[in-house]
């Protein structure tokens, strides 16, 4: 869900000039859309984001189209759309009918600390995450987040007690 703003337009027409295909994508009149700022310090990302909120984090279930799940091999999501109401819930009942629909649901946390109330809250909803997916990729600096431990540990997790198919922890 983008905002119906001149950044939420470009990002459609860019993706359409791309061709892929928009037709999910929602338009909020009354909220922006969200904006990340990614600055580069000593070969470290740091981010930070204008999204309260962010016609994103607005998106609610019936506003999806089950359709364009009914037609795909696989469902991907990550947390961004968890840290909040109601794209968290949007997100949770559509992993849910995609599993029923019998997708291939991936998952990639790409945890951003900034977007939650507590980084308590962003692990519950990451360790569900994991719980849904049958391909994860997570960073070495998630994996330390999650368990405290190194990637390879983390991969053995993924696979052991979260009973993912596909691991990748990918490092840096």
């Amino acid at each position: 869900k983008v905002g119906a703003d001149q950044f939420g337009r470009r990002l459609i027409r860019t993706l359409e000039d791309a061709g892929i295909g928009t037709r999910g994508v929602v338009s909020d009149p009354e909220c922006f859309t969200t904006l990340a700022f990614v600055t580069l310090q000593n070969g470290e990302r740091s981010f930070s984001f204008a999204r309260k909120p962010g016609a994103d984090a607005r998106l609610r279930f019936e506003e999806l189209d089950l359709s364009l799940i009914d037609g795909a091999r696989a469902f991907h999501f990550g947390t961004l759309s968890l840290a909040q109401d109601p794209a968290r819930e949007a997100t949770r009942r559509a992993v849910a009918y995609a599993r029923e629909k019998g997708k291939l649901i991936t998952f990639d946390p790409n945890l951003r600390l900034p977007l939650w109330d507590s980084g308590g809250r962003a692990r519950w909803e990451i360790l569900w995450g994991l719980d849904q997916a049958d391909v994860v990729k997570i960073s070495d600096e998630e994996a330390a987040f999650l368990w405290d431990c190194g990637p390879e540990e983390g991969a053995r997790r993924l696979l052991e007690d979260h009973g993912v198919s596909l691991a990748m922890v990918t490092l840096g």
